[in-house]
């Protein structure tokens, strides 16, 4: 007699919480934490998927002056579109704990496919995920003249899920 086929139960772990740094062209680096974040990394048996939101307004670079820059009633797009939303397409595990990581973003009412390398590491009950991406001018378009000077910047996200 022939055994069924085991299907792998979904481990779900939940975001919560979101550090970034940002090396600007100007040599500057920029350290924060977002506070109001939702989102999930799951593996099963269709793969692995993950999402993320993040409330852009609830930035804190622990700087008045940048907390300040970033949230201004001239910066428009944190105001007028406040949220920030990934959903991966397709997670591929290189080994290692290393992914190479496809979906989209929408921001600023637009949607975008992006690609970036991760690596994600279990601690305690919980996942850490980094990522780096390059943000250009070209890419942020005409809410990029404030930021003119400080762009190319490289940007490294650590979210932190938990079970």
């Amino acid at each position: 007699m022939r055994s069924p086929d085991v299907i792998p139960a979904t481990k779900r772990w939940l975001l919560n919480g979101v550090d970034f740094v940002v090396d600007t062209a100007l040599g500057m680096k920029i350290r924060g934490r977002f506070d109001r974040v939702e989102g999930s990394y799951e593996v099963g048996a269709d793969g692995t998927r993950i999402e993320l939101a993040v409330d852009t307004t609830s930035i804190d670079t622990g700087s008045g002056i940048w907390d300040g820059l970033l949230r201004s009633a001239d910066s428009r797009a944190p105001n007028d579109h406040p949220r920030v939303h990934f959903t991966s397409t397709h997670v591929r595990e290189l080994g290692n704990g290393s992914l190479r990581v496809e979906g989209h973003l929408e921001a600023a009412g637009k949607v975008e496919p992006v690609a970036f390398d991760a690596v994600v590491n279990e601690i305690d009950d919980g996942l850490r995920l980094e990522a780096v991406a390059t943000v250009d001018r070209q890419r942020l378009g005409k809410s990029a003249d404030r930021f003119e000077a400080f762009l190319p910047a490289t940007v490294r996200l650590t979210m932190h899920f938990a079970l």
